[in-house]
């Protein structure tokens, strides 16, 4: 129930990041409002999902199409937080990870709408957590993945995290990623770890082509298409955070054999 409210505070977070302020005096409020007929909306019409099937799909005023984004994001920042809690027990942790898985989403949204990953998001986010690293680094609410983590393993992680997008925006000029996706790499190294931080933005990397030779193969896309490649990063963090030591166990299973 928190992750949906969560996820509907997201979207809007999302959808302002790069709007710009009005300076009209009608303009002034930060009350949610319809995009097409500018009208406030109740505390009614902005419960998550709820309201999108109660008003069937449609502004009370305007009847305007409401977007299936919004309860999309909510059902998935519900669905994340869900998973979080089952499989994190720590209170700490889980503070830190579903703020992390926030963030992580915001960023994805960003990305997708603006092709830009905000500084005022990856900086902060890499300083928080390296502060944390530094005064609890033997604390264990820190090692989401119970890996053992030492303090190089987090120092190893984000030079990772930045080098291979670095080196591809190094080898592509800018045209295969850009800097934002250094910097969120960065973040994800980070935050897991040098295994697993190479383990996410490999993932990153099988989505990102399943996803671009999938809008190919429809004539959605060509090979000159320029895809924001932030959401495929975010979406091998979360995969690497739930599912990461199964991963590395049957790959090593697998390399043994």
């Amino acid at each position: 129930a928190i992750g949906l409210f969560v996820g509907s505070y997201l979207n809007v977070v999302a959808l302002r990041w790069f709007k710009p302020k009005s300076k009209s005096p009608q303009k002034l409020s930060n009350r949610s409002e319809c995009p097409n007929c500018q009208r406030q909306l109740s505390f009614l019409e902005m419960l998550p999902i709820v309201s999108f099937l109660v008003l069937r799909r449609r502004c009370k005023n305007c009847q305007v199409a409401i977007s299936w984004r919004y309860p999309l994001v909510e059902s998935v920042t519900g669905l994340v937080f869900l998973f979080l809690a089952l499989n994190f027990s720590n209170l700490t942790q889980l503070i830190v990870l579903t703020c992390l898985a926030s963030i992580m989403i915001v960023i994805a949204l960003i990305d997708l709408e603006t092709q830009l990953i905000p500084d005022k998001l990856t900086l902060p986010s890499i300083a928080v957590f390296a502060l944390l690293i530094a005064l609890f680094q033997r604390n264990n609410f820190l090692d989401f993945l119970s890996s053992g983590l030492a303090f190089d393993h987090w120092l190893i992680g984000i030079l990772i995290g930045v080098a291979i997008p670095g080196l591809i925006v190094v080898l592509t000029k800018g045209k295969g990623m850009g800097i934002g996706d250094i910097k969120l790499g960065g973040l994800i190294g980070l935050s897991l770890g040098g295994v697993y931080g190479l383990l996410a933005l490999f993932l990153a990397f099988v989505i990102g082509a399943i996803v671009g030779l999938g809008l190919i193969a429809k004539n959605q896309a060509n090979l000159k298409t320029a895809l924001p490649f932030g959401p495929f990063m975010v979406a091998g963090w979360f995969l690497t955070l739930f599912f990461g030591p199964q991963i590395v166990a049957w790959y090593t299973n697998l390399a043994y054999l």
